[in-house]
This record gives C-alpha cells, sequence and structure tokens, in this order.
C-alpha cells in the first residue's frame, strides 16, 4: 500500500485567525481588546493597499483628456487658452472609475473670501483621500452678478479638485495628421492658465518617488511650464526630504 503525502497550505496567519484562537482558548477581555485594535489597523493597511493598486490600474487606463473648450480672450480676440470642463471630465472617466471600484465626492467651503473644494475618493473596499483645491474668487466681469461669480470659482475649482484626486491629464488635440502614433501626445502648453493647472498636479504628489515621477513627465511633455516651475519642484523636494 502506497504512503500518500498529503501537502497542506499553511493559511496565513492574520489578526482574524488569531482572534479566533482567542477566543477558543478564552483569554482576558484586555487581551481581546488589543487584538481586536490589532484586526482594525490590519483591515485599514489592506484597505490602503488596495486603494493604491486600484488607482495606479486606474492611472494607467485613463486617457489625456482633450482641452476642447476656449477660456477668455487675449487683447487682440483671439482665444487665450483652452480647457476640458468638468462634464467632459467626468462624462470620459466615469466608467473606469466606477470598474476599478471607486466613487467619490465633491464639497465645497467659503474660508476667508475664498472656496475651499475637497473632492473625497473612496474605494470599495473602505480607505478614502481627499484632495482639497483653494480657490480664490474668479475675476467679476461686468455682466455677472456676486453669485455668478462664486459659482464660477466653484466649477473652476471642481475641475482642478477632481483631475488632481485621480491624476487626470489634459492635453491639446493633435491636428496634425501626418504623425502616425499611437500614444497620445501633450503639446506644450504656453498660458498661464495651464501653468496652474500643471503646477497644481506637481503640489498633489505625496513622496519624492511620486515628485520624481510627474516632474519626468512634466519636462517631456510640457517644457516651457517646466522651466517657469523649477523653483516649485525644488520646494517640494525639500519639504518632502
Amino acid at each position: 500500500m502506497e504512503n500518500k503525502i498529503i501537502k497542506k497550505e499553511k493559511a496565513e496567519m492574520t489578526p482574524a485567525l488569531l482572534m479566533a484562537k482567542a477566543l477558543e482558548l478564552n483569554v482576558s477581555p484586555e487581551v481581546l481588546e488589543k487584538m481586536m485594535n490589532l484586526q482594525d489597523r490590519w483591515d485599514a493597511k489592506e484597505a490602503k493597499k488596495a486603494f493604491d493598486e486600484a488607482m495606479a490600474t486606474l492611472q494607467g487606463e485613463l486617457p489625456i483628456i482633450v482641452k476642447s473648450k476656449n477660456g477668455g480672450e487675449t487683447n487682440s480676440g483671439k482665444v487665450a487658452y483652452k480647457y476640458a470642463p468638468l462634464d467632459t471630465l467626468v462624462k470620459q472617466t466615469q466608467e473606469l472609475i466606477r470598474r476599478n471600484g471607486f466613487s467619490y465626492l465633491i464639497k465645497t467651503e467659503v474660508v476667508d473670501e475664498k472656496i475651499k473644494i475637497i473632492c473625497v475618493v473612496k474605494h470599495k473596499l473602505g480607505h478614502s483621500e481627499q484632495t482639497e483645491v483653494i480657490m480664490p474668487l474668479s475675476t467679476r466681469t461686468n455682466v455677472m452678478s456676486a453669485p455668478q461669480q462664486v459659482a464660477a470659482t466653484i466649477t473652476f475649482g471642481k475641475r482642478y479638485a477632481f483631475m488632481d484626486a485621480f491624476g487626470i491629464m489634459t492635453g491639446d488635440q493633435d491636428t496634425d495628421a501626418s504623425k502616425k502614433t499611437t500614444e497620445p501626445e501633450v503639446q506644450a502648453e504656453e498660458t498661464e492658465a495651464s501653468v496652474v493647472e500643471l503646477r497644481l498636479r506637481l503640489e498633489s504628489v505625496g513622496d519624492i518617488t511620486e515628485l520624481q515621477q510627474k516632474w519626468e513627465w512634466l519636462s517631456k511633455t510640457h517644457p516651457a511650464a517646466a522651466k517657469k516651475l523649477e523653483k516649485v519642484k525644488d520646494e517640494l523636494k525639500k519639504k518632502l526630504q
């Protein structure tokens, strides 16, 4: 009769398994409380890990959104800059956001005559992170009422908060039909609005590695803006070290 060797996979010893063993051994309430706290920390760590992995996957799938709407005019009557409206951003990304297990909420507050916009991103396993953008009131035109001025600022801030929270990038449309490339190109943008947008992207980083990655992308895709933001990058580097 052959001896059969049965291999059993060793179960990962998680706080939940340890707690189950502790209950079998009838441990004291104090020990059980410590183990419950350990379980909470474990769950939070796993949720954060899942959030980071899902966000990395999402950012690899997100398209570069084309700036399709005109924004303001120069003194000579030409279009000063282009931008991607909030509804366009949401329409082109909402399915990818949902598919990767994310939901979001955008809140606004008035702080010292400025508007604070908060975009809270939550993953299905429970971890959430928020991005805050503080905007001064937009320039009021002759035909704009005070409430319209506030509404315009909120719309502007929501767009940036939403983009920063998910790492969404925008770029100019490539009108050169002779270019045969499968990778979207982001053209260098010289306007003040574009530099502000890129600065917000840069200031949203959480560590040195992320700063290096964003700066590498910025230097390649927006070299003119990168020169203007060199000092900002150096200051961020000092803070993160």
